[in-house]
C-alpha cells in the first residue's frame, strides 16, 4: 500500500471513531454506505476494517439496506472472496434487501479489475436470472467492458447487441464508443466483406444518431470517438493500412490483456486464436 493510501485509511478510521452514533435507519445506512464505499476504494488493505464494521453493524438495532451492502459486496469481489459475496447476497435476501441494478453494475465492475470475464458472466447469471434484476445500460456496458479487457471484443458486441434488443441504451454515448471499439477489432482480425459492411453500416448510422450527442460528452470520449471513426473509415477503405496497435483506443482495450498482444496485420484472424 502506498503512503498516501495508508494515510487515507488511517484518517478514515479516525473519522469513523468520531462520528456520532446513528439514531435511526437513515443515519445508520449513510454511515455504513460511506464506510464500505471508502474501503472498496482502498481495496484489500481495508478489508479487515470493513469486516469489523460489518460485525459491528450486526449488533445495531437498525436495518442495513441494499445501498449499504452493495459497496461491501464490491470489496469482497475485488478481493476475490467469492464465497463471501454469495453469503452476503444470501443474507441480504433473507433480510428482504434485494440486490438491484446498482449491485449488479458494481459487482461487474469489480470483476473487471481482474479481467475475469467468466466471473462477470457468473455474476450476471446469478443476479439477472436468479434474482430477476433488470440490467440497465451501465450494467450492459460494464459487462461488455470486462470482455474487452479480456480480449473478447466479439463477445462485447454480442452483449451490446442484446442490450439493443432489450430496448436499453439506444442513446448512450458510452455504449456507442465501446461498441465501435469492439467492432473495429473484430473487423481488423477478419476484414471479410460481411464484416467490413457491418462496420461501414455502423459508421453511417452513427453519423446520423451518435455524432451529435458526442458534443455533450467529455473531451476524452469525444477524442476517442473521433479517432475510432477515422480508423474505421480507413479500415473499410484499406484494411492493410491499419495495424492492430493503432486500434487500441478505448481505455479498456489499451489497458487490458490486448496491450501485450503482437502488432498484428489486418486479416491475421488473431481473435479466432484467442477463443472468440
Amino acid at each position: 500500500m502506498s503512503k498516501r493510501m495508508k494515510a487515507g485509511l488511517a484518517l478514515g478510521k479516525e473519522v469513523w471513531k468520531n462520528i456520532p452514533a446513528p439514531s435511526n435507519d437513515r443515519e445508520y445506512n449513510i454511515a455504513l454506505s460511506s464506510a464500505f464505499s471508502f474501503c472498496a476504494g482502498i481495496g484489500r488493505e481495508a478489508l479487515p476494517w470493513a469486516s469489523d464494521i460489518l460485525q459491528w453493524s450486526a449488533s445495531c438495532p437498525f436495518q442495513a439496506n441494499v445501498m449499504a451492502y452493495t459497496p461491501m459486496l464490491s470489496l469482497y469481489e475485488r478481493c476475490g472472496y467469492y464465497t463471501k459475496v454469495d453469503e452476503l447476497l444470501t443474507q441480504m435476501v433473507s433480510e428482504n434487501q434485494m440486490p438491484n441494478e446498482v449491485t449488479l453494475g458494481d459487482l461487474i465492475n469489480a470483476a473487471a479489475s481482474s479481467f475475469d470475464f467468466k466471473r462477470a458472466d457468473q455474476l450476471w447469471d446469478k443476479l439477472v436470472k436468479q434474482h430477476r434484476i433488470i440490467p440497465n445500460v451501465i450494467c450492459y456496458v460494464g459487462k461488455a467492458k470486462v470482455h474487452i479487457l479480456a480480449g473478447r471484443p466479439l463477445s462485447a458486441i454480442q452483449i451490446l447487441d442484446r442490450m439493443r434488443v432489450e430496448g436499453v441504451g439506444a442513446n448512450d454515448t458510452n455504449a456507442a464508443v465501446v461498441y465501435l471499439q469492439a467492432l473495429l477489432l473484430t473487423c481488423h482480425s477478419d476484414p471479410s466483406k460481411p464484416r467490413l459492411k457491418q462496420l461501414s453500416t455502423y459508421l453511417a448510422e452513427a453519423e446520423r444518431t451518435v455524432a451529435g450527442r458526442m458534443t455533450t460528452a467529455g473531451k476524452q470520449m469525444q477524442g476517442q470517438w473521433f479517432t475510432m471513426t477515422k480508423l474505421g473509415r480507413n479500415l473499410v477503405k484499406s484494411p492493410r493500412s491499419v495495424m492492430f496497435a493503432d486500434l487500441l483506443v478505448y481505455g479498456n482495450a489499451k489497458h487490458g490483456m490486448m496491450k501485450t498482444w503482437p502488432n498484428y496485420q489486418a486479416g491475421s484472424q488473431y481473435l479466432s486464436k484467442m477463443d472468440q
